[in-house]
Formats: structure tokens, sequence, C-alpha cells
């Protein structure tokens, strides 16, 4: 039950297009909205002139995908990574998974050749892709998202008051989990409709009939929709297991806390009881049900017990691929936690840590 999000592309600003492509009477980009209030997707024309153009070679352009793009984009200090475009897509009520992201920099008002170039490969049957152009001094950057939605939604809202009840229709998918800002979950088959009694962040999360997650978004209920995750992406660098360690407590108790939770203290047995498991993750042994079980069986009972894993390039993102499974995200957002202990692996390509978590 977990959501893989694979490599960053990147096209580098390498030389630029030629300017003899410039489209000298274009007007300034013109982009669409990166905030949705809803959750919804449909087929639709570009408005600036050189994106509906690109687009015209068969593109399958999709109006939240590219708003998605818009707030990659037009995000101060810029970061072309995944978990800012994860993000985005949340911000502009894209509900799929996005893939890929491929940016580029040519002349202002240019035809970005080099951009289709890399877009084709990356570019699946199924798939759908948002694409802008912003200016940036004498350049246009472009940003081009790509997803595969492997279901169908009905369009619902990203926010709605407490004590309303939560309708999601899709065609041909299995079942739902819904967690509330607090851990807890309710579950059942598609399609959704459960009553949100809790106010703050929930977490829906959609599977095929073989528990395969399909999509997964977060839903406001009684707080408006921030802009931003709660956690900033992609993060700082950390060179060691201790400051990684380090970065990830503190981030962790960030989370809790925008929750409405207890900030967690650090625990010297829970530090040497994630040894074991960190072996086991990173020789793909590990089992999270297996993992908590063991933590009772230390010692830790009479109360919550929780265990996580993530991996990264950096702690902040290792620590936002927990909070899009329902099942992780529980583990961490149980109220009567009030301990943790981790462990970490730190290699040149990025980071693995597992945290245990337990009440007194």
């Amino acid at each position: 039950m977990s959501i893989a999000f694979p490599v960053l592309m990147m096209l580098a600003c390498g030389p630029k297009t030629s300017q003899t492509d410039s489209l000298s009477d274009a007007p300034a980009p013109i982009l669409p909205s990166p905030n949705g209030f809803t959750y919804a997707t449909g087929p639709s024309t570009p408005t600036d002139p050189i994106v509906a153009e690109v687009v015209a070679t068969g593109l399958p352009w999709q109006e939240s995908l590219a708003g998605a793009a818009t707030g990659v984009a037009l995000a101060e200090p810029f970061h072309a990574h995944l978990s800012s475009a994860r993000w985005a897509g949340v911000r502009a009520g894209y509900p799929y998974m996005i893939h890929s992201l491929i940016v580029g920099r040519v002349d202002k008002d240019t035809y970005p050749t080099d951009l289709l170039s890399q877009i084709s490969p990356a570019l699946g049957e199924d798939d759908e892709i948002g694409i802008v152009r912003a200016r940036v001094g004498t350049d246009d950057l472009w940003v081009a998202l790509i997803a595969q939605p492997v279901v169908r939604l009905e369009p619902f809202p990203k926010q709605i008051d407490i004590g309303e009840t939560l309708e999601v229709d899709a065609i041909g998918v299995g079942n739902w989990v819904l967690t509330s800002p607090t851990g807890e979950h309710a579950y059942g088959a598609m399609p959704v409709s459960h009553v949100v009694d809790e106010s703050g962040e929930w977490f829906l999360e959609i599977f095929r009939a073989e528990d395969v997650s399909v999509a997964a978004m977060p839903i406001y209920v009684g707080v408006p929709a921030p802009p931003a995750p709660t956690i900033d992406l992609p993060g700082v660098q950390t060179d060691t297991p201790a400051s990684a360690l380090d970065v990830a407590h503190d981030l962790i108790n960030t989370i809790r806390t925008a929750h409405g939770l207890v900030q967690l203290r650090s625990d010297e047995t829970l530090e040497v009881l994630a040894d074991h498991p960190l072996t086991q993750v990173l020789d793909g042994t590990w089992n999270q049900t297996q993992g908590e079980n063991r933590l009772r069986g230390a010692g830790f009972v009479g109360g919550p017990v929780g265990q996580i894993q993530c991996s990264g390039e950096t702690v902040a993102i290792c620590l936002d691929n927990v909070l899009w499974t329902s099942r992780s995200r529980q583990a961490l957002l149980q109220p009567g936690l009030r301990i943790s202990g981790g462990a970490a692996q730190v290699t040149t390509d990025g980071l693995t840590l597992v945290f245990n978590l337990t009440s007194e």
C-alpha cells in the first residue's frame, strides 16, 4: 500500500532554441491558475498561444495539471522536484499521481523544440500532461508535468465544512481508506460516503481490488487548504546519520504540531530498536505490522505503537513520502504517542529512515 514516484526528469539549460524560431508577435506568457477549489480534471485548450501550438502536436493537455505546473514554475525559490510538483497538484486540484517533471529554458517567445524531444519518451500511452511557460528575465521557463490517471474520479471538493458528508465516486476501483487528522481510519468499498466530524487535514487513498494504491489526496475539513505543505520541500541536505536523525526529529514534531498533536521526545531504547528494522528495509524484508508487534514484545504495551520508514534525497522529502500513504500517516499521527527513536543510513544518493513511535 504505497505510492511510487519515479525519478525526476530534468532538461538541463543547454543550447537554446534558435532565435529564428521566435514568435515575435507572441504575447507574454498566459498561465492557468495554480489554485483549484475542487479535485477535477478534463481536457481543455491552453490560452497561451505558444503553449497551444505545442499542445496541438498531439499532447493530451489537462488544465488542472497545467495549473500544478504553474505552481512549480512560479514558486520562489524554484525547485524542480517531484515532491514539490506533488503538492502543486494538490493546490491546483489535480488528484492523480504525477510521475515526471521536465523543465527547460529557451529565449522568450520561442518554440521549445528541445523540450518536446524530452517529453516524447516520457509520455506513456494513457498519460496526460500539463505544460506551461513563465517569463524569467529574457527567457521563457517551460515546466511540463506528466501523470497517469489509472482511474477516473468524479469531481469532488478539496475543502468542506465539518459535519458534511464527503462523497467521491469512480468507476472500476475497489476500496478506499480515509484517515482523520489524528490518525483514525474509516474505510469501505467505492464510492466514498463518509461524514467528516473532525477539523483539519484528512487524507483519502483509493485502491484497486488487489490493494494497489491508485489515487491519494488530502481533504481539508473546516480549515482552508494551505498553499504549501506542512514542511518545506525539498529541505536541507544531511551528510551523516546523526544529522539526518536530528532533522527528522524536528520535522516529525513540526508535522505533529500542525495536526494539533503533542511533540515526541527522543528515546535511546527506541533508537537501538530501530537498527534491526532499518536493516530489514534496506534488504527488502521489512513489514510494518511485524515491526510494531516487535515493539510490543520489547515491552512497549499499554498504549499505541507505530513504526514508519521512508527514503528520499532529503529528510523532508523522505518524511513527506510518509504522509502520502494512509497506513504510515496513521502510525505517525496517533494522539497517544509520546516518545520516538530512529535509525538512518545516508549515502551520496539520499537516505533511508526508520522511526519507532510509542507511548511512555
